[in-house]
């Protein structure tokens, strides 16, 4: 878990200051962001359950995205803008709505995956700072309207929402056993000693009649 903190803190010292910087190369940074956090994931967890998750987060958001910037034609804010208007629609923040995606995303992996400590509130905390500081930046250098920000929040953390309902918290089997926490010898013993493992508790089926 220390090395994902790691390549977090990084990743979104990075983002973040690419686009407080001015947005240059934004598109490259945080595809290197994904492929990078996807990877250490895979190889923390040895699965590829939660890398799987962000990236089919990420990759909904900027479905939505593309496609409501082609179906809503929104001129960008009538004001000095310090950053080049990319070709889309101003509605919604492309940058904003993706690091909701990703860093949101990041986070709840993280909170799904360790304890109640003041370690993790800092780092989820942090994480969920990094869209708040992207969308302030967008809207600092004139690039969108507030409600551009607000649409791309809620854009990104619908596509969370429904990947790790999908993924992480649905009906797809996981290959890593549950925490060992309700699991002790009595509880072995009374079940005939038949494994000592830590085992999720038999799923309740309907019995016939």
């Amino acid at each position: 878990m220390t090395a994902i903190a790691s390549v977090i803190w990084g990743a979104a010292l990075l983002i973040a200051g690419t686009v407080l910087g001015g947005g240059l190369g934004y598109g490259l940074c945080f595809i290197g962001v994904l492929v990078v956090v996807a990877v250490a994931f895979r190889l923390v967890f040895h699965r590829w359950r939660e890398s799987a998750y962000l990236v089919l987060a990420v990759s909904a958001q900027a479905t939505v995205f593309l496609l409501v910037t082609v179906l809503v034609s929104r001129d960008r804010p009538g004001v000095l803008r310090l950053d080049e208007s990319p070709p889309t629609s101003s509605f919604p923040s492309g940058h904003t709505g993706a690091a909701t995606a990703l860093y949101v995303g990041i986070a709840v992996v993280l909170a799904w995956h360790t304890r109640g400590t003041w370690a993790r509130r800092a780092a989820v905390g942090a994480l969920v700072l990094v869209p708040l500081s992207v969308a302030l930046a967008r809207l600092y250098r004139g690039m969108h309207h507030p409600s551009d920000v607000v649409a791309a929040f809620i854009n990104g953390g619908s596509c969370v929402l429904i990947a790790a309902r999908t993924l992480l918290f649905g009906v797809l089997p996981a290959s890593l056993p549950p925490p060992c926490a309700a699991w002790s010898p009595s509880a072995a013993a009374s079940a005939g000693g038949r494994s000592r493992s830590c085992s999720r508790p038999p799923s309740r089926t309907l019995g016939r009649g």
